[in-house]
């Protein structure tokens, strides 16, 4: 994800509009966190300008 914005923000990426529906979570691959799939979406917090890399699991 890229968040071009000037302030931080809060993402809500829904799995089915990036194909990935049966996704259960994601991994952010730069901090190894892991983030839960909650009603088929994940939730990512970006810094302003900032940029998260998650792999989909499941």
């Amino acid at each position: 994800m890229f968040w071009l914005g000037d302030e931080q923000t809060t993402l809500e990426v829904n799995l089915a509009d990036v194909g990935c529906a049966s996704a259960e979570s994601a991994t952010d691959l730069w901090t190894g966190a892991s983030v839960d799939a909650i009603n088929g979406a994940i939730t990512l917090e970006l810094e302003p300008h900032g940029t998260r890399l998650v792999a989909l699991n499941g």
